[in-house]
């Protein structure tokens, strides 16, 4: 999509090989972006592995040969320790279903995002609000969409049609609404900075440096 929309600009404005060489420049920077975020979600994605896999090994492999200990004492265990042998017994014995439950879960929920916009919505919303994780999210598609931009105001694009471009090319439906949200706000004679203030889906960063640029003048 950057790659069309930097192909427009340079026929709209006559430059069209500085634009084909600012959007290959671009694409490189957001690969090199993505790998970046990859790497950053490695170690967490290799921690939560490894915890499933050791918490898998102790209620499988571990507890079913200290159970016999436990029922052999005459006391009345701790809570802990029975939701442990609860925990294990539902995994013995359910283990398989609940996969397949959470198997189905997952392939209805990535089908019911895809067929239904507020479903959509709705996830992405969760996804923001992950601690650690959603801001990395945001992050990445504040970084991609105003590259984007930036690329397109240096080719004198208007900035209403800037969003517009950024509202046909993003991934998520959030953040389309918002972008269309920002085109509504220039028709109007607002400002964007308003628009993104008041968005969660957007940092307070953001804001603050597009209010910075449109009191400058120097979006």
């Amino acid at each position: 999509m950057l790659v069309s929309h930097m192909v427009e600009a340079g026929e709209m404005t006559g430059t069209l090989p500085t634009s084909i060489s600012h959007a290959a420049l671009e694409l490189r920077r957001i690969h090199e972006l993505r790998q970046k975020m990859i790497g950053v979600m490695i170690y967490p994605l290799c921690i939560a592995l490894a915890t499933i896999g050791i918490t898998s090994g102790i209620l499988l492999y571990v507890l079913p040969k200290i159970i016999p200990l436990f029922e052999s004492l005459d006391t009345n265990l701790p809570l802990s320790t029975k939701l442990l042998l609860a925990t294990h017994y539902g995994v013995y014995h359910y283990g398989l279903y609940v996969l397949l439950f959470f198997v189905v879960a997952i392939f209805s929920c990535i089908y019911l995002a895809k067929k239904y916009t507020h479903v959509k919505l709705f996830f992405e919303t969760i996804m923001r609000n992950i601690p650690f994780l959603g801001g990395a999210y945001m992050s990445y598609e504040m970084s991609r969409a105003f590259r984007t931009a930036s690329l397109l105001l240096q080719h004198h694009i208007s900035i209403e049609i800037v969003f517009s471009h950024l509202a046909k090319g993003a991934q998520h439906v959030s953040y389309a609404k918002l972008y269309h949200q920002c085109v509504d706000a220039v028709s109007e004679g607002a400002t964007i900075s308003g628009v993104l203030s008041i968005s969660s889906c957007v940092p307070d960063l953001v804001a603050d440096m597009c209010a910075v640029g449109e009191s400058s003048g120097n979006m």
